[in-house]
C-alpha cells in the first residue's frame, strides 16, 4: 500500500514540476507539442498567442485588458489550452530551446505581425485567426466562442462532404473552406489537395480557383525592402508587378478576385513611384464593388494617394 502511495506521489510531483516547466504564467504554457497533447487528451482547442511581450504595444494592451483579467482566466480555459509563443527583445527571458521552437512555428504559420492569435485543433490546424480587440475580457471571450461555433459548423460541413464523391465532394469541401477565414484555407492544405485532385480537369473551376489563391498568397507575402533607396524599392515593385501581370494573364478573374488583384497592383504601382497610375487602378478596383471590405481599404489608400498627388502639384505664386 505504501509503495502505491509513493508511486502516486511521485507521478503527481513529476506532473506538477513538468507543468511548471511549461508555464508562461496565468495558465499559459510555452511547449507547443505538450499543448497539442493536452488538447487531444482534454478534447479542447488551442489558443496560440504569437506575441512580443516586452516591446509590442498591442500585445501588452491585450494582455493587460484581456488575458490578465479574471473573466478571461476563468472562461477561456473551458474551451482552450492557452499557448504563449513569445518573441521578446530580451532573449534571456527564453531558453535556446524555446527560441528555436518559436522561430520554427513563426515560419510554419507565416507570422508577419504581433499579436497574432490562432485558434487551432489538437493537430495544430488553424480554424480561426484574431488579434487585439477592444471591449475587455467579456467581449473577447464572446468573440472566441463565436469562432468556436464557426469551427463546429465547419466540421459538420466537412462531415457532409466526406459522404459525397467526385465533383460533388469537391464542391462541398470548397463551400466549407469558403465559409472560413483565409488562414484556414492556408493551413488546410490537405483539403485543398483533395479539391484540386477531385477537379483535376477543372470542370468545376476549382483547380484554377485554388491555383489562383496560392499565387495570390505568394504575391501578398512579398514585402518591400527596408531601405529608403528609391532604385531598390522600384526594383522590388517591378518584380511584384511582373508577378501581377503573370497572374492576370493566367487567370481571367472577375468580381472580388479581380478587385483583390487590382488592389495589389495599385500598391506596387505606388511603390514604383507612379502615383497617377496607382490612383487609376484603385478607382477601377473600387468601381467593381464599392461596398466590399476590400473597397473600404482601397478608399483609404486612394485618399492617401490623392493627398500625395496634391502635395506634388506646383503651388501658385502669390503677390
Amino acid at each position: 500500500m505504501n509503495t502505491i502511495k509513493m508511486t502516486i506521489t511521485a507521478v503527481l510531483i513529476l506532473t506538477l514540476t513538468g507543468s511548471a516547466a511549461l508555464a508562461a504564467g496565468d495558465g499559459w504554457v510555452t511547449d507547443f507539442e505538450a499543448a497539442k497533447a493536452s488538447a487531444k487528451t482534454s478534447g479542447k482547442y488551442m489558443l496560440v498567442d504569437f506575441t512580443g511581450s516586452d516591446w509590442c504595444g498591442w500585445c501588452i494592451r491585450l494582455k493587460k485588458e484581456v488575458f490578465s483579467q479574471d473573466h478571461f482566466k476563468t472562461e477561456a480555459p473551458k474551451n482552450f489550452i492557452l499557448v504563449e509563443l513569445d518573441f521578446p527583445r530580451d532573449k534571456s527571458k527564453l531558453t535556446p530551446k524555446l527560441i528555436a521552437q518559436n522561430n520554427k512555428l513563426k515560419e510554419k504559420y507565416s507570422i508577419s505581425g504581433y499579436p497574432t492569435i490562432f485558434l487551432m485543433d489538437a493537430e495544430g490546424k488553424v480554424f480561426a485567426k484574431t488579434g487585439y480587440r477592444a471591449g475587455g475580457p467579456e467581449k473577447y471571450v464572446e468573440h472566441l466562442n463565436s469562432l468556436v461555433k464557426g469551427k463546429k459548423e465547419f466540421d459538420k460541413m466537412i462531415a457532409q462532404a466526406d459522404k459525397a464523391k467526385g465533383l460533388a465532394k469537391a464542391k462541398l469541401l470548397d463551400k466549407a473552406l469558403d465559409a472560413m477565414p483565409d488562414s484556414v484555407r492556408r493551413s488546410r492544405t490537405d483539403l485543398v489537395k483533395q479539391i484540386t485532385e477531385l477537379d483535376k480537369d477543372n470542370k468545376a473551376g476549382l483547380k484554377n480557383k485554388y491555383a489562383f489563391l496560392a499565387d495570390m498568397d505568394e504575391l501578398t507575402a512579398m514585402r518591400p525592402p527596408r531601405t529608403r533607396v528609391q532604385s531598390e524599392i522600384k526594383a522590388f515593385a517591378d518584380k511584384c508587378l511582373a508577378k501581377v501581370a503573370a497572374i492576370e494573364k493566367k487567370y481571367p478573374v472577375t468580381g472580388s478576385d479581380k478587385q483583390k488583384l487590382l488592389s495589389q497592383k495599385a500598391m506596387y504601382t505606388f511603390y514604383s513611384g507612379d502615383l497617377a497610375g496607382s490612383k487609376k487602378i484603385l478607382e477601377t478596383a473600387i468601381a467593381i464593388d464599392d461596398k466590399s471590405e476590400a473597397a473600404r481599404g482601397m478608399k483609404r489608400s486612394l485618399a492617401f494617394v490623392n493627398s500625395r498627388l496634391d502635395a506634388e502639384k506646383p503651388k501658385k505664386k502669390t503677390d
